[in-house]
């Protein structure tokens, strides 16, 4: 079901969120860096529709935006400390590019476990040039899912199949957001 029709009436309904000059501030002291979840990879055809709506607003807006491509080198089949690196120089480039601007990370999804990881192991980013970070459906303790994908015996081998092929990922990537792993990561 797609609810998308009543979603837009629904914002349109509600008014602005943010005011003229809380925008305005936005596009002159800000850049927004997407951060995309696990479909991102899995569907790269529909690539261009992930964060779409936010991306319409701020192009509507002025404000500077750069989403990470699976070509930068970050990919959410990967594990986050793989990504670490991808954030970082994207980081880095927009912050050389503008140094007048400050970026803001927004990430959905598995996007968010990359952006902890590459905060708490790059620190030095934060102040200077992150200045903000808004993590969307995030699942820092863990997902079902992922225990589903990675313990289920009966479809273990479609699962490797889907894991290994059409979503370009491997097992350790699905274990390492199951409930277990992501809890002791997190304590």
């Amino acid at each position: 079901m797609n609810l998308s029709q009543e979603y837009h009436a629904l914002v349109n309904r509600s008014g602005p969120v943010l005011s003229d000059e809380e925008i305005r501030d936005l596009g002159r002291d800000y850049q927004i860096i997407l951060l995309k979840g696990f479909l991102g990879d899995l569907l790269p055809e529909r690539f261009d529709s992930y964060f779409c709506d936010q991306m319409r607003w701020m192009r509507d807006h002025g404000i500077h935006y750069w989403r990470l491509e699976p070509d930068s080198g970050y990919g959410t089949q990967k594990l986050s400390q793989n990504n670490v690196d991808a954030i970082e120089n994207a980081v880095r480039a927009l912050h050389q590019q503008r140094s007048d601007k400050r970026i803001i990370l927004v990430s959905h999804s598995k996007g968010g476990i990359d952006a902890l990881e590459t905060l708490l192991r790059r620190n030095e980013l934060i102040g200077r040039q992150v200045a903000g970070w808004i993590a969307l459906q995030a699942p820092f303790w863990g997902t079902p899912v992922a225990n589903w994908a990675t313990d289920n015996r009966v479809f273990n081998p479609l699962v490797e199949r889907l894991l290994g092929g059409l979503f370009r990922g491997d097992r350790k990537v699905a274990a390492s957001m199951t409930i277990e792993a992501r809890t002791e990561y997190m304590n």
